[in-house]
């Protein structure tokens, strides 16, 4: 009796736990279905998430396209406003603490070679050293050369200052194309500081480099490189136009404009005779009559031109004249106040035609009977294509 009531208790709880384990598995089985659910769930929100945010980077791409082409219509509605010319990056160095300087464009076969100054900042020391780059139609960069710039407190000026410091302005009559040549200069012995219009001009080699070989620059004999262009102290420079009939003289806050009959002895006696004085060998030149002063308004008593931007003295800095029409160039580059003009002699006229405040140092040129500028915004070399290009297509 005893083995039979212990077979029953045995059978009892053996019955107990099975239902006890199906009872645990049946949980299991909708737990498992529950987190199947939520993971279902889950991937569906992740699906919906993905699909919100494509939708979200569609918007925002189509959000900046149109803000690209309601920008692009501006420009181009206040290029044809103001007569400004199009403008765009053509190449930007790699480096953002440099800044590029006086570039020039040589063309041959239709192809464009650009030629400038590079200098990096901050400056460390009064005794700087700048490239001179190459900068092919495929936009390949090629260094020419590393010359030395030298001057006083020079880790005291900042990039936006550095080129209008008078040993930047000197550079007007440096990286000179003639032919198939770039030539430049490395000044040896900077001049003398003086507040005179009597003509500085440093002590200098000369070097020559063959456009477009990459090969090592070579000293020249030639040491007046430039018959366009005259740097002769902080307040003397000059350019003459395409057939050297027309000499534009700048002081800083002014331009005037004089005949001249034989470019060649100017040029000789300007490098050559350290005696001169800039007004009194000006002052025997015919001056044309032109006038910026019906474009500016006079700036407090000082008897200088105001910039309308900045309302501060106008300064002029970098020159350069059209190929073949009498039209000159120049940038108003004084303290965070720039851009590019263009003066016309012959129709007495002046505008301006690149209105950003960082253009400076413009170069004139024609490709494909298309006129261009090419000239500097910080670390970028820039071009700009005349509005003529466009109408002579039409």
């Amino acid at each position: 009796m005893k083995q039979i009531l212990i077979l029953i208790l045995i059978v009892i709880q053996v019955s107990c736990t099975s239902s006890y384990e199906k009872e645990i598995a049946k949980k299991l089985n909708e737990k498992g279905s529950q987190i199947s659910l939520l993971n279902n769930l889950i991937d569906s929100l992740r699906v919906s998430e993905n699909k919100l945010r494509n939708k979200y980077d569609s918007i925002k791409e189509l959000n900046q396209q149109n803000s690209y082409v309601i920008d692009s219509i501006k420009i181009r509605l206040e290029n044809e406003l103001h007569g400004y010319w199009q403008r765009k990056a053509y190449y930007t160095s790699p480096n953002k603490q440099e800044r590029l300087y006086h570039v020039r464009a040589s063309i041959s076969e239709d192809t464009v070679r650009y030629y400038f100054f590079g200098v990096n900042f901050p400056i460390t020391s009064n005794v700087i050293y700048a490239n001179i780059y190459e900068l092919d139609y495929n936009k390949s960069v090629h260094v020419i050369d590393s010359i030395k710039f030298s001057g006083s407190d020079l880790p005291s000026i900042s990039a936006d200052d550095f080129h209008f410091e008078e040993f930047m302005l000197r550079q007007i009559d440096n990286l000179v194309i003639k032919g198939n040549k770039l030539y430049y200069y490395e000044e040896i012995e900077r001049p003398e500081y003086s507040d005179s219009y009597y003509i500085k001009t440093s002590k200098r080699r000369y070097y020559s480099y063959e456009l477009g070989t990459n090969k090592q620059a070579q000293l020249t004999n030639d040491t007046i490189i430039s018959d366009h262009l005259f740097y002769g102290n902080s307040a003397y420079r000059t350019v003459t136009n395409s057939n050297k009939t027309i000499l534009a003289a700048s002081d800083n806050y002014r331009i005037h404009f004089y005949t001249i009959q034989d470019s060649i002895k100017l040029f000789k006696d300007l490098y050559s005779n350290q005696e001169i004085d800039f007004y009194e060998y000006t002052r025997k030149l015919p001056r044309i009559n032109f006038s910026s002063k019906q474009y500016f308004k006079p700036y407090a008593d000082s008897g200088l031109l105001e910039d309308s931007d900045s309302k501060q003295e106008l300064f002029f800095g970098s020159m350069c004249w059209h190929s073949n029409e009498d039209k000159l160039y120049f940038d108003n580059s004084g303290y965070d106040y720039r851009c590019i003009w263009e003066a016309d002699i012959r129709k007495k006229h002046m505008k301006k035609i690149i209105p950003e405040h960082k253009a400076i140092h413009p170069f004139f040129f024609k490709r494909l009977n298309k006129e261009y500028i090419t000239y500097v915004e910080e670390n970028k070399i820039m071009l700009a294509e005349s509005p003529m290009n466009s109408k002579s297509e039409e």
